[in-house]
């Protein structure tokens, strides 16, 4: 086995998710992902083709026609599920994002992780509001 096999061999492959399902991209492509703070490959990423983006949007396509038909009560509950769940997974979403950026941890965790569980909360408040109109139209 050659060292850039073996090399490849340790690192995580990353899939797309798609349809409430990890998938290998259509052509088999990935690309390696480097973490800035070390210069050093971690993991694969998908890389995606236009029949990947496809197949992603015709699935966004039917899972919206599900979630149009949710009650406001159903879609605040959804969004302060996902609140929780980042909460939850504070310390692992935090790790990937600094080794996706090579942000700090400490700053990670003060500057990017509360706007997202504020942001999520505030959306299931307004979800709660149903307007046709869509914010003052």
């Amino acid at each position: 086995m050659s060292t850039t096999t073996s090399r490849k061999a340790r690192l995580k492959e990353q899939k797309n998710f798609v349809n409430g399902q990890f998938a290998a991209t259509a052509e088999g492509r990935a690309s390696d992902i480097i973490d800035p703070s070390t210069g050093e490959a971690y993991a694969r990423a998908p890389v995606s083709g236009p029949a990947d983006v496809d197949a992603a949007l015709r699935c966004a396509e039917a899972a919206r026609e599900g979630w149009r038909d949710t009650t406001p009560a159903e879609r605040s509950l959804a969004l302060l599920r996902m609140a929780d769940a980042v909460q939850a997974r504070a310390a692992d979403i935090v790790a990937a994002e600094c080794r996706n950026t090579g942000k700090p941890v400490a700053l990670t965790m003060a500057e990017e992780l509360p706007p997202v569980v504020d942001e999520l909360r505030f959306f299931a408040g307004a979800a709660r509001i149903h307007v046709m109109s869509y914010f003052g139209g």
